[in-house]
């Protein structure tokens, strides 16, 4: 494909494992391949930020000097691919898929979230504010608010930080694409009422 269209980066889908015995198939719906569109649904969640389903040019590494960002554990494939679609490379989609993602490490960064974990998602969003432009403003606020939903969701977050840590605009809340269930909690938060809507929440965790 990449010989066939000269693109400089591959997307293709993946198979999303559920254990050792049984898989799904995820199809990457890219409605548009233009660099910029890509990278905005990547960053707002709708299409996966790795670096394992996509086959990219050497050269284009190599060229521009593109670097994973050092100290970041988060989000790391993502920061790299930022830096690759700032330059508006060519992107072609293969529909296949040819990567297994394990999806039942419960010894993952994912699943095994801290204040550490809040801190270092916080450090990809400057990360993001410092190498994308200006245009990228609301998508980057977008990025922020789902960081703090889930601070929110894992009870790292603190009533503070949800009001101080990159102010969230309700346009942000509600295009933002989540359930219902969390979109209207951090509406009713956004609202003044987050001490309430943290103790609704603590308890249906405890039951």
């Amino acid at each position: 494909k990449i010989i066939e269209t000269g693109a400089d980066m591959v997307i293709t889908d993946y198979f999303s494992d559920k254990d050792e015995t049984s898989c799904q198939y995820i199809q990457q719906r890219i409605s548009k391949t233009v660099s910029a569109d890509i990278l905005n649904e990547i960053l707002v969640g709708s299409l996966i930020g790795s670096l394992w389903n996509k086959l990219i040019r050497h050269s284009i590494y190599r060229d521009y000097k593109i670097r994973f960002v050092p100290n970041i554990d988060f989000c790391e494939d993502v920061l790299t691919l930022t830096q690759l679609f700032i330059l508006n490379i060519k992107v072609a989609y293969l529909h296949e898929a040819f990567y297994h993602y394990c999806n039942y490490n419960i010894n993952s960064i994912t699943r095994n979230y801290t204040r550490k974990s809040f801190h270092t998602q916080q450090q990809y969003v400057e990360m993001l504010k410092r190498i994308l432009p200006d245009k990228y403003d609301k998508t980057i606020e977008v990025v922020a608010f789902k960081i703090k939903t889930g601070a929110f969701y894992h009870g790292v977050l603190t009533e503070r930080e949800f009001y101080r840590y990159m102010p969230t605009s309700l346009s942000a809340i509600l295009f933002c694409k989540c359930r219902r269930s969390w979109k209207l909690r951090m509406l009713l938060s956004y609202l003044g009422l987050y001490c309430l809507v943290k103790r609704v929440w603590d308890n249906q965790k405890n039951r």
